[in-house]
């Protein structure tokens, strides 16, 4: 994996509370994907818990074939029936145990596989056995969705990426503006679920600006 790692984690969830059904959602999230796919995002999470199995199977199968066109990979959190019934190119676990060794048989052998971790013991735990190709490390800074949430910060950053031999990208409360901070961690890259559903307000220049100049920051 290249760095830097830019990813977009969908939060469709937060439109309910204006009104959208979730067809609506499903459509909005495709679009956004794909607006952010074109300005260069490299990797999109598809984290919708709260949809119906058959609605998110539908969304998982709409960004992939939507995103074909472009270098960017789609992943979908915790679900492996639903990210292999999709198509997409990997899965993202939640910081849980799991059965790596089953994962990764059931996976293609290009699979992205992806883990979230809030401390060091547990991205070493879960960097074992060499099946993770990243780390999504967090929460580094607070957030509106995560208040009260105990911080990583950035020192606690800065010691995961030093713990671990795969790429660790950032998250929590991360605007673009942070990815030199995030680059002097030596960590991989950043993600966000706020800092790109709001990008639907932006242009296609302002989208690219945007990833490129976070890109510029990590050299």
């Amino acid at each position: 994996m290249t760095r830097p790692v830019v990813m977009f984690v969908t939060g469709g969830e937060r439109l309910l509370s204006s009104g959208q059904t979730p067809e609506n959602i499903v459509l909005k999230l495709v679009s956004l994907s794909v607006a952010w796919a074109k300005a260069g995002v490299d990797i999109v999470q598809i984290r919708e818990p709260w949809l119906p199995d058959r609605v998110l199977l539908k969304l998982v199968t709409l960004v992939v074939a939507r995103l074909s066109a472009f270098n960017t990979k789609v992943v979908v959190n915790d679900r492996l029936d639903v990210a292999l019934a999709g198509n997409a190119d990997g899965i993202h676990l939640k910081d849980e145990p799991v059965d790596m060794d089953r994962v990764r048989k059931l996976a293609a052998k290009d699979w992205l596989i992806g883990r979230s971790v809030h401390d060091v013991r547990t991205a070493e735990q879960a960097c074992r056995g060499g099946h993770v190709d990243y780390v999504l490390a967090g929460t580094v800074k607070s957030s509106p969705s995560k208040q009260g949430r105990k911080l990583l910060g950035l020192n606690g950053l800065e010691e995961i990426a030093a713990a671990v031999d795969v790429p660790v990208i950032a998250i929590g409360g991360l605007g673009f503006s942070d990815a030199l901070r995030i680059e002097k961690t030596a960590a991989a890259g950043l993600a966000g679920i706020r800092l790109f559903m709001s990008g639907e307000k932006l242009t296609d220049d302002q989208r690219f600006r945007q990833i490129a100049q976070c890109r510029g920051s990590f050299g």
